[in-house]
């Protein structure tokens, strides 16, 4: 994993780096830590239940962001009081498409806009039938 992050153009030092037994872990430690911050996020709809069942349990109120046919509408996710959003970009959980580069440009710029944090789970982004794996 430590190596990965070179391979996929991650720019960060070890000291950044957390390593979990898996994604509800992960959540667990992100919702803890965010809870101090920020209590709205926001959600692919459909996303992971067991994602959602995480930052509900820190008492997080769930915005749920519609999705087009080529992943989260960003519009959508603007308009929201959120800053935080939770995304599969690269097999979008449930219906498994897979956010284009123009999108996760869009995606960033909302970020650096409202100063917000994007939660990338990147859960099958290795498994590919064709082609590369997007950054």
């Amino acid at each position: 994993m430590l190596a990965t992050h070179h391979s996929r153009g991650v720019t960060c030092s070890p000291n950044q780096i957390i390593i979990s037994s898996g994604t509800q872990q992960s959540l667990t430690l992100l919702a803890h830590i965010l809870s101090n911050i920020h209590m709205s996020i926001a959600f692919e709809e459909p996303s992971y239940l067991g994602a959602k069942a995480v930052f509900k349990h820190f008492n997080f109120n769930i915005t749920p962001i519609n999705l087009e046919t080529d992943g989260i509408d960003i519009n959508f996710l603007h308009e929201s009081e959120s800053k935080i959003v939770y995304v599969t970009p690269s097999h979008q959980y449930t219906y498994g498409m897979v956010m284009p580069i123009s999108k996760r440009l869009k995606l960033l710029q909302w970020s650096e806009e409202k100063d917000g944090l994007i939660i990338e789970d990147d859960y099958d982004g290795e498994f590919r039938y064709k082609g590369r794996t997007i950054p």
